[in-house]
């Protein structure tokens, strides 16, 4: 992985704020621009990613289905412990 600065890598990831990465805490090269900076490490995970959503409505649509079914099981349940 090539090792920018934060200059460097606003020049290449133009909507990318500086809160979404982490800096390291020393000095290093920058690729960039050949000097000693503080380098990019990573980028942080998002807040609240996509894949969470999906699960949480599906734990949703789940639930529903199984609240709507209920009644019918119910009624399923107790005619056939009256034979």
């Amino acid at each position: 992985m090539a090792e920018f600065c934060r200059d460097c890598w606003n020049k290449y990831h133009k909507n990318d704020p500086a809160r979404n990465y982490v800096l390291s805490p020393d000095l290093d090269l920058c690729e960039g621009c050949g000097e000693m900076k503080r380098i990019v490490l990573y980028r942080k995970n998002d807040p609240f990613p996509i894949d969470l959503l999906f699960f949480l409505l599906d734990a949703l649509w789940k639930i529903i289905c199984f609240l709507l079914s209920l009644p019918v099981k119910l009624y399923k349940y107790i005619k056939a412990k009256k034979k």
